[in-house]
């Protein structure tokens, strides 16, 4: 996949740019808690490799609602800005999460997430 040279030659021969830039903001609570039918649950983590149709793979990870995203194929962090904006400012987490679905409106998404039941939570 050519679109991921340039993150190839940052990590193994320290091309430039000198970083790679990423994007972080707040999804939700650090202790939120998620219903789903009548199970109570905490997210610890979950994330996202979401490739879209013009050939761009980002990676989002949210640890305790802190969601952190890079564009594998461009050091530049306003792509994920942009990608999210095509979201309607969502998350590929929580868009999934809302829907039940396995695909993203404008890509496909491989998806992992540790879920805590919580109990005596009503």
């Amino acid at each position: 996949m050519e679109a991921l040279d340039p993150v190839r030659r940052y990590v193994t021969i320290g091309e430039q740019p000198s970083t790679w830039g990423y994007s972080r903001r707040r999804l939700y609570a650090h202790d939120a808690l998620f219903r789903e039918n009548s199970d109570v649950y905490e997210v610890l983590h979950e994330f996202d490799f979401v490739y879209t149709e013009d050939k761009r793979l980002f990676f989002f990870l949210a640890i305790f609602g802190e969601e952190y995203g890079i564009d594998m194929s461009d050091p530049d962090p306003a792509s994920c800005f942009d990608f999210r904006e095509q979201q309607n400012g969502g998350s590929p987490s929580t868009l999934r999460r809302a829907s039940n679905g396995l695909i993203l409106r404008t890509g496909v998404c491989i998806k992992g997430i540790t879920r805590t039941p919580t109990r005596g939570v009503g």
